[in-house]
């Protein structure tokens, strides 16, 4: 029997970035020179600036998402911008030509304006919340595998440009989610919470630390002034007329379910709001043995058709924003997934009573204070935890009785009659391809705080 326990603490100071900023110059666009004193106001943010002496402007601590930017000076015509979007580490450069007003009143609404982008110094690829919501994709490790440069093996640890498993770094609002013990992420994270997901495949900046292949880093949405909910659900079965395997040829519409949940909103309007969002998932695999014999070998009455690579898993967030000045925002967010399954074995396609049993765990909880001092500086705080725990076993105690006896029950026909499958040596020699009897005795468990 083995039995491994593991604890590893980590403490990390590591911290990405999750907002972008917007900057430019504002000019008459006539005499093309600099406008001083022109007002620019990212009107969701609520957030604002005055272009310098220079004409120049930068607003700071943008979360990641799409804004109306009005400019507006007396003797101009004001310009509203509109799906103005931000990036998380990415300066928008918004260069704006006023206008004389001819007319009092008069405004100009630009809508869609493309932005290009002049900071670009890194291999990167980036999907906003609106592109999540249409892919054809279920978790986030199928989300970051179809882009450049992305692979992933058989276990499902993501490789990036042919590196190791272990020098991918996670990063969660900011903060490292990386587990130390096997390089993955210590908590799932579902599609439906990021507002936005960038992977960086290279030349990435020493803020990242200790990553050497790639940085995964996706910042989780905030509630807002308008309450919002969404439901999604969907169920489903693989099928296939081949005899090779078990049970796929009947459709069974239930074999696959996931259950999505959200709602976002405000408590205390332009002060407190919240998200929250819960998923149930359920599959029976595609996989299939018959469960003919228990762990003691003896033959079951009904013989049938059990799931072998089945998975059930949940998770949860839960997250508050608190604006008590305009220029502070402090965030608290809890997260927590649960996953039990188990993985085909093929030895035992015919005594699934001896299977261990795959349990995955993981919890975080973020604590993060921004207080912007003006336009062009501002500080974040951030203070989390995260934890892990994994365990493979059969049964709950270590010491359980029916880890000894089933996988020794050949040994009591050493005397007395000869069983079939055994000669006069007492020598084993299996009639079957398969093993009629006996348990997994292997246990692990470890956990990363």
């Amino acid at each position: 029997m083995k039995y491994i326990f593991f604890i590893m603490a980590i403490l990390t100071f590591l911290f990405s970035g999750t907002t972008g900023k917007i900057s430019g110059k504002i000019t008459d666009g006539n005499s093309n020179e600099p406008l001083i004193g022109c007002n620019i106001i990212v009107q969701e943010a609520e957030m604002g600036t005055a272009s310098d002496t220079n004409g120049d402007y930068m607003i700071l601590n943008l979360s990641p998402n799409e804004y109306t930017v009005i400019i507006s000076m007396i003797g101009y015509k004001t310009i509203t911008y509109e799906n103005v979007k931000i990036s998380i580490d990415k300066t928008t450069r918004l260069d704006v030509p006023m206008v004389i007003e001819a007319i009092e009143g008069e405004a100009i609404i630009v809508k869609n304006h493309r932005m290009i982008q002049k900071d670009l110094t890194n291999t990167e690829s980036r999907i906003s919340s609106d592109e999540l919501e249409v892919m054809p994709v279920t978790d986030v490790q199928d989300v970051i595998k179809l882009q450049g440069g992305v692979t992933q093996d058989a276990n499902g640890g993501i490789h990036i440009r042919g590196g190791r498993s272990s020098e991918v770094v996670y990063m969660v609002d900011g903060v490292s989610m990386t587990d130390g013990y096997d390089g993955g992420v210590s908590v799932s994270i579902e599609n439906n919470n990021i507002q936005e997901l960038q992977v960086i495949s290279g030349t990435f900046n020493a803020e990242y630390g200790r990553a050497m292949s790639g940085i995964i880093n996706m910042v989780t949405k905030d509630g807002s002034n308008n309450f919002k909910s969404k439901f999604k659900t969907y169920t489903g079965d693989h099928y296939t007329g081949d005899q090779l395997f078990k049970n796929l040829n009947q459709f069974n519409i239930l074999n696959q379910k996931n259950v999505e949940c959200q709602i976002s909103g405000p408590i205390i309007p332009n002060y407190v709001h919240f998200f929250s969002s819960v998923r149930y998932y359920n599959s029976d695999g595609w996989l299939f043995g018959l469960d003919t014999f228990d762990m003691y070998g003896d033959t079951l009455s009904v013989i049938e058709n059990n799931p072998m690579n089945w998975t059930n898993k949940w998770s949860l967030q839960q997250k508050i924003n608190f604006k008590p000045l305009s220029s502070t925002q402090i965030k608290l967010n809890y997260i927590l997934s649960n996953e039990a399954s188990q993985g085909y074995d093929h030895n035992r396609q015919m005594n699934q009573d001896g299977r261990s049993t795959q349990y995955n765990k993981g919890q975080f909880i973020g604590f993060k204070i921004s207080q912007t001092f003006s336009p062009r500086s501002f500080m974040d705080l951030n203070l989390s935890q995260h934890n892990k725990k994994y365990e493979s076993r059969l049964f709950d105690e270590v010491a359980d009785k029916r880890y000894i006896t089933p996988d020794s029950l050949y040994w009591a026909h050493s005397e007395g009659a000869i069983p079939e499958g055994y000669d006069d040596d007492t020598n084993y020699f299996p009639s079957y391809s398969f093993s009629r009897w006996g348990v997994d005795t292997n246990q692990f468990f470890r956990q990363t705080l």
